[in-house]
This record gives C-alpha cells, sequence and structure tokens, in this order.
C-alpha cells in the first residue's frame, strides 16, 4: 500500500492506526504550529479558477501556464491577495 500511494510505511501506518481509532474524521493532519499563510482565501479561489483554465481564455498569447505567468495574472486580478 505504501508503494501505491508513494508514502512510507510508517505515514501509512499512521494513517490507518488513526483510520482505525476516529474513522475518517481522524485522516486530516492536525493543524501545525507556525506563521499562518498569507495567502486569502479569495485569492486561493482565483488561482485555482485560473489554473482550471487555459492562459489563451484570457486572451494571453500563450498555451501553457508557469509560475511567473500565474504570479503576473493574479497580480493584475486580485490586489488583495494578502501577500507582498
Amino acid at each position: 500500500m505504501a508503494r501505491i500511494v508513494r508514502e512510507s510505511e510508517t505515514t501509512v501506518l499512521r494513517w490507518l492506526k488513526r483510520y482505525l481509532a476516529e474513522g475518517t474524521e481522524g485522516l486530516p493532519d492536525a493543524p501545525r504550529p507556525g506563521r499562518p499563510s498569507p495567502m486569502t482565501q479569495a485569492y486561493k479561489d482565483a488561482l485555482l479558477a485560473a489554473v482550471r483554465r487555459r492562459p489563451r481564455s484570457f486572451g494571453l498569447p500563450f498555451s501553457l501556464w508557469t509560475l511567473q505567468r500565474l504570479v503576473r495574472l493574479l497580480g493584475r486580478t486580485d490586489r488583495h491577495s494578502g501577500l507582498g
């Protein structure tokens, strides 16, 4: 199973133990300490919507997304991304 999901055996056993103890409710990872993401939910939604469309549908002169192209597009369309 570990090979199929491309995780270590230790991770798969941890998931199995959590599943047996709590069902599917126990499978998501617990929140970890640290600085929260600077991305707003609106920015995440805009990013997901953009990558689901082809660049040409935005009137752009290319067919494939790159990270820099997405950054430029979202920088123009969402000034309140929380990133900066």
